[in-house]
C-alpha cells in the first residue's frame, strides 16, 4: 500500500498541469480559465495545489499582473513537451479508431452524382474517413486495396459480392438549341447532327440500328467526335457541339437547368449493362461497408423516383 501511495504521489494532478500550462502560455489566469472552460478560481485553486505538491512557488501574484518565476519556467520547460506528447497520443489513438474506407468510381459518376449528395454522405457517416478513387479502370479490389467500387458493367457477368445500383436505360441527349437549329424531330434527321461518342456508353451503333435502321459500319451520318473522359461528352453537349447518350441520372443539373433535353424521349435503348456496387470481402471492416452499400442502394433507388 505504501508503494502505491508513493508512486502516486509522484506525479501531480493533471488539472493542476494543464491549468499551469494554459496560464503561462496564455499569460493570464482569466484567459487560462477561458481556454480550459473553468472559471479564473478554479484555475487559481489548481495552481496553489501544484505549488504545495511541487513546495516551490510557480508564480508571482502581483496587482493586475501574473509573474512567472524562474523556478515556474523551467518547470513549464520541463513538462510541455510531455503534455504535448500525451496530446498527440491522444490524437493518434482517436485516428486510428476511425473508420476508413476506400471508395472507387468513374470519374463521370463521382463528379456529376456523388458529389452534389457527399453533404448527406457525410451527415449519414460523420466518423467516416472517405478516400475517393475517380478512375473509369477495373480495379482488383483486393490488389488496390479498394473497399467499395461502383461500376458501369455486364449484367450477365458473374461477380461475387455485387449488388445491382440501377440498369436504367440510355436515351438521348442535346442542348434544346441545338435540336432547334437543326430541326432534329426523327431519328432520320440526326444525318445531319454530330454524334457524341464517350467510352461510357458506346452505345451509338446499337441506337442507329434499332431506331434509324442504319446497320454498323453503314451509317451515313456524319463524323462524330469520340471522349475517353465522359464529362468532356457533357460539356461538349452543353455548348451545342452534338448529341450525347446517356443516362439521365448522370445529368441531373443539366436537365434541371435545361442545358440539356431529351431527344426523342421515348426511345431508349437497354444497354444490357448496369451500375454495380462491388464489395471487397476480405475488407476488415465489413459492418461500415454493409451500411454504406445500404446509402448507395436508397441514394440510388431515389434519383431513379425523381427522374
Amino acid at each position: 500500500m505504501k508503494e502505491k501511495n508513493y508512486f502516486m504521489n509522484r506525479y501531480p494532478p493533471m488539472k493542476a498541469l494543464l491549468a499551469f500550462e494554459a496560464s503561462v502560455r496564455l499569460g493570464s489566469f482569466i484567459r487560462a480559465a477561458e481556454f480550459l472552460h473553468v472559471t479564473p478560481g478554479a484555475v487559481s485553486q489548481q495552481i496553489k495545489k501544484l505549488e504545495d505538491e511541487l513546495g516551490v512557488m510557480l508564480f508571482l501574484r502581483e496587482i493586475r499582473k501574473l509573474t512567472v518565476t524562474e523556478t515556474g519556467q523551467k518547470y513549464y520547460r520541463l513538462i510541455q513537451p510531455a503534455l504535448e506528447q500525451i496530446r498527440a497520443a491522444g490524437e493518434t489513438i482517436r485516428y486510428a479508431a476511425r473508420h476508413t474506407l476506400t471508395l472507387s468510381m468513374p470519374p463521370g459518376l463521382a463528379s456529376k452524382w456523388f458529389s452534389p449528395r457527399m453533404s448527406d454522405f457525410v451527415r449519414t457517416f460523420p466518423g467516416l474517413d472517405l478516400h475517393l478513387n475517380a478512375t473509369a479502370a477495373l480495379v482488383s479490389l483486393e490488389k488496390d486495396n479498394v473497399d467499395l467500387a461502383v461500376r458501369y458493367t455486364d449484367l450477365s457477368r458473374t461477380q461475387p459480392a455485387r449488388v445491382l445500383l440501377s440498369d436504367a436505360p440510355c436515351r438521348l441527349f442535346c442542348h434544346p438549341a441545338y435540336a432547334a437549329r437543326l430541326s432534329l424531330h426523327s431519328p432520320a434527321d440526326l444525318k445531319n447532327a454530330v454524334l457524341l461518342h464517350t467510352t461510357l456508353y458506346p452505345y451509338w451503333d446499337s441506337w442507329l440500328e434499332h431506331y434509324a435502321g442504319i446497320a454498323s459500319g453503314g451509317t451515313p451520318f456524319t463524323a462524330g467526335l469520340h471522349f475517353d473522359q465522359f464529362l468532356l461528352a457533357i460539356d461538349a453537349a452543353v455548348h451545342q457541339q452534338g448529341i450525347l447518350i446517356a443516362n439521365d441520372f448522370l445529368l441531373e443539373h443539366e436537365l434541371a437547368q435545361q442545358t440539356l433535353i431529351p431527344l426523342f424521349p421515348e426511345l431508349t435503348l437497354h444497354s444490357g449493362k448496369g451500375f454495380y456496387l462491388l464489395h471487397n470481402r476480405h475488407s476488415a471492416d465489413q459492418a461500415m461497408i454493409s451500411a454504406v452499400s445500404d446509402w448507395f442502394c436508397h441514394a440510388f433507388a431515389h434519383t431513379a423516383e425523381n427522374t
